[in-house]
């Protein structure tokens, strides 16, 4: 579809390059929530930004979990059981694989680098969390 001038591949690209510019300060922004003692859950939609932020989360010392297109049912579950039982500090989720169907009420906190595109995903994946505690970042 072309919107605005632009092919949705060129758009795709460019939100892709926008999210790998941001992971330093993504990683920076996790790693402080979690010295705040918070309980974080990362939504990326690219598997390369996922790499990246998995990579340099890693590299502060953070454990975390990883749900993407490649995980397993059984392997997803296994994560979402370390995550609501603190045995990591975060849950690494793409917004496709891990946005719906996960009980996730350990976390406080939930960070887009990207919002995902349309908007109303953000306001569906978080929509299950518990408000009171949770926050998005």
């Amino acid at each position: 579809k072309q919107k605005l001038g632009m092919k949705a591949s060129e758009l795709a690209k460019l939100r892709m390059s926008t999210a790998m510019a941001k992971v330093p300060a993504v990683i920076e922004r996790v790693h402080e929530l979690k010295k705040e003692g918070k309980k974080i859950i990362l939504f990326a939609h690219h598997i390369s930004v996922m790499d990246a932020l998995e990579e340099g989360l890693k590299a502060k010392g953070m454990t975390l979990v990883r749900v993407d297109g490649g995980t397993s049912i059984n392997r997803r579950q296994e994560a979402v059981e370390s995550f609501q039982a603190g045995k990591v500090d975060v849950f690494l989720g793409g917004i496709i694989p891990a946005g719906v169907g996960l009980t996730l009420t350990a976390a406080d906190t939930v960070v887009f680098p990207v919002p995902p595109f349309p908007e109303a995903t953000a306001m569906t994946i978080t929509s299950d969390l518990p408000r009171p505690r949770c926050r998005r970042s």
